[in-house]
């Protein structure tokens, strides 16, 4: 999840684009531990958050366009969504049914914007292929590449002796 060490980089990303600093890595790997801090650049943890709502946004309303009395089992879950729905259509002067749609659309669009922005992120900077790579290739990362990598060794760390 996106936490304080993830608003700092996220700083000193905006930093660089302004020529004010240097590029943070957002890979980080902690050799003694054996595992990684993290693997995700800070923004793309957040438009995780988004994209997981929208998802569930879609399929919530998705249930009500496509049956308004679907009930499994004799559970009413499109008459529930629909009188939510109802609720705040209220506040709109809107009928229920146009605001599902409407979140529906809305939802699918974000979705399909966010995906195109982050498959062009691998597809379109040459710098960050190697992760295109790892994904659908090696399954594993390089990380040579100190431009998007940081590597914490055993030797870096305070307190470490070494056996």
């Amino acid at each position: 999840m996106f936490g304080k060490d993830d608003a700092e980089r996220l700083v000193d990303i905006i930093k660089n684009f302004f020529g004010k600093g240097r590029y943070p890595a957002f890979t980080i790997y902690d050799e003694r531990k054996g595992h990684y801090v993290t693997k995700l650049h800070p923004v793309l943890k957040l438009l995780i958050v988004f994209e997981s709502m929208a998802i569930l946004l879609i399929a919530i309303t998705g249930i009500v366009l496509y049956n308004l009395n679907w009930s499994p089992f004799g559970i009413p879950i499109a008459a529930w969504i629909l009188s939510v729905a109802w609720y705040f259509a209220s506040f709109f002067n809107v009928n229920a049914l146009g605001l599902l749609r409407l979140l529906h659309l809305l939802a699918a669009y974000w979705f399909v914007f966010e995906l195109v922005v982050h498959v062009g992120i691998l597809e379109f900077d040459p710098d960050v292929w190697k992760y295109h790579k790892a994904i659908f290739g090696s399954g594993e990362e390089d990380l040579s590449d100190m431009h998007f990598v940081k590597v914490i060794e055993e030797s870096d760390q305070k307190g470490v002796t070494k056996e």
